[in-house]
Parts: C-alpha cells; sequence; structure tokens
C-alpha cells in the first residue's frame, strides 16, 4: 500500500489557520487537493516514531495537503518524507505560542473535551505538571494544547530541509494581510499570483461553514422529533444541547480573570522553553514580534 505525497505540504502548526490558508491556496488553479478533505493524516501513524519505508512514498505533482500534525514528526519520518522529491515545498504557519495554546483549550472545551469543565489556569498547571513528569511524547495527545506549542521542541527535526524548500508564516501577519501572503507564498511555489480583485473570503474556513450548516439542520431535527419524546432524559437534552452549541458555532467563554491568570503562566512556562534557530525557515514578511524571551513575556 503506497503513501501519497504532496508536493505542498502546510506541516503546522495545528490551530494556526491551516484550514483557511489551504483553502486559499486551492484558489489557484495550479494546485488541487490531494484527498477527499484538505488533511491525508498520510503520516500520523507514524508521529510515535514507527520506522516509515520509503518505497511506499508516493509523490504528487502539483498536490497540496495540510496536515498541521505533521510538524511533530520526529527526524526519522522527516527525512523520508521530505527526500520523496526535491520539488516538494513544505509550509509552517507560527502563532504566538500563548494565543494558540489558549485556541486550542477553547476548542476543545467548546467540544466538551476539558474534564468536567476544568478552568483554563487549572488546566494549564496540570498540563505543566503532566508535562515535566512524562515529557513531550506524541501520544500524549491529552497535553498537547501545551506541549504543542513548545515550537522549539519540533521545529528541529526539519532542520535538514534545504532553505529553499521550507517557508514560515506569522499567522498574525497572514490575518492582516492575506492576499499579500497568499501571493508571495504562490510566487515561492512557482505558480502565477490571484488577481488581486481575488475574494479569499468565501474561502475561509469553508469546510467548517458546510459542516456547520449540516449540523443545524441535523439539531433542528432532533429538536423537533426527539425531544418531546426523551425530555425527561437529562443524557438526551445535554446531547441536544451540544448539538445546538457546535451548529452555531458558539464557544463557552473564559472567565476574564481566568484568561489572564492561565495566560500568564504559560507565557513564563514558553519562555522557559528550548528556543528554535529560526534561521534555517525562510519567514514571508517580517520575523513575529513573539519570538523570543522577552518579545514572549511581554505579549499579553
Amino acid at each position: 500500500m503506497t503513501i501519497d505525497i504532496p508536493e505542498v505540504w502546510v506541516i503546522g502548526f495545528p490551530k494556526c489557520a491551516s484550514t483557511s490558508f489551504h483553502f486559499w491556496l486551492t484558489g489557484s488553479p495550479t494546485l488541487r487537493q490531494l484527498g477527499p478533505v484538505k488533511e491525508s493524516k498520510a503520516v500520523y501513524p507514524y508521529l510515535q516514531g514507527s520506522p516509515l519505508n520509503r518505497d511506499r512514498l508516493k509523490y504528487q505533482s502539483g498536490c497540496l495537503d495540510s496536515s498541521p500534525d505533521t510538524i511533530y514528526a520526529p527526524e526519522n519520518v522527516v527525512a523520508a518524507i521530505t527526500s520523496v522529491s526535491p520539488k516538494q515545498r513544505f509550509i509552517v504557519l507560527l502563532r504566538d505560542p500563548v494565543a494558540r495554546t489558549t485556541s486550542a483549550y477553547n476548542f476543545k472545551l467548546a467540544r466538551g473535551l476539558i474534564p468536567n469543565g476544568m478552568p483554563f489556569p487549572h488546566f494549564v498547571q496540570e498540563g505543566i505538571d503532566a508535562l515535566q513528569k512524562r515529557g513531550f511524547g506524541y501520544h500524549n495527545d491529552a497535553l498537547f494544547p501545551i506541549a504543542g506549542s513548545s515550537y522549539g521542541r519540533f521545529l528541529g527535526n526539519w532542520a535538514c530541509v534545504d532553505r529553499s524548500r521550507i517557508r514560515c508564516i506569522d499567522v498574525d501577519a497572514l490575518a492582516n494581510e492575506p492576499m499579500s501572503l497568499v501571493n508571495a507564498t504562490l510566487t515561492w511555489l512557482g505558480r502565477p499570483q490571484m488577481a488581486e480583485e481575488t475574494d479569499l473570503a468565501p474561502n475561509r474556513n469553508e469546510t467548517f461553514g458546510a459542516r456547520s450548516q449540516r449540523i443545524n439542520t441535523m439539531a433542528w431535527r432532533v429538536n423537533a422529533v426527539l425531544d418531546p419524546l426523551l425530555s425527561r432524559t437529562p443524557q438526551a437534552k445535554a446531547a441536544i444541547k451540544r448539538l445546538y452549541l457546535m451548529a452555531n458555532g458558539r464557544k463557552p467563554s473564559i472567565p476574564a480573570d481566568d484568561l489572564r491568570g492561565g495566560r500568564a503562566m504559560l507565557r513564563q512556562f514558553y519562555a522557559s522553553e528550548p528556543s528554535f534557530d529560526s534561521s534555517h525557515l525562510q519567514f514571508l514578511g517580517p520575523r513575529p514580534e513573539w519570538l523570543g524571551e522577552e518579545a514572549l513575556l511581554r505579549s499579553g
């Protein structure tokens, strides 16, 4: 069984706008999505270091894949997937690690994946304590809202990639000037730029929008048909409530004091983490302000 390897690969990081960036790039007629969804997750089974047979990898020219957990691949997996073709290009999306972890917590909280709705500061402290005991192994999935933002522990595995083949994009810059950075990326990929009047908005989180529409429809049907029959069952009512929350995109908000406290803990933690040498990464635009200990500690 072969594993398809794309020409253009958005390899990380999770919760760094990979969905939006993916669909912006596929707006180019010269790039097509590798599979039926934006994430093939082709190498995810090997992220814990299992051997990856180079002979199984098949290069797919003109294809784009955005599987952001790929960034967590160990060195042996990185060596295998980056040697498939010299034409491959790798894109890393980076975000202020405190903001990325906060977003990951909100994502899990909204989906009922935070045990007992644990307050943000408690979640941060428990995660930091567990990391110090159990390490940063990818198998510690529950810890990755925190561990996943320790960029210095993972980017070093990609240092073997030639500088001309990897680019790093600051998510804040992407949010402010999406067309400029999309076109800069297309130029780097040797593909024609999009017209300046192209509307990127319809492609932003397109899959989430379509999914929300289906969930919303289903939620109304469940409510209309089943709720009268199951109204005395707390579990059924809770399930319907969760469907409504998912359909309408509403997230439980973190209390202001909890948010400030948790973010302060994260700033201290990431400032003490190993930094990464970004010299081998080609940034599109200015170096992000949050890079470096002093900038990180100043971030709000």
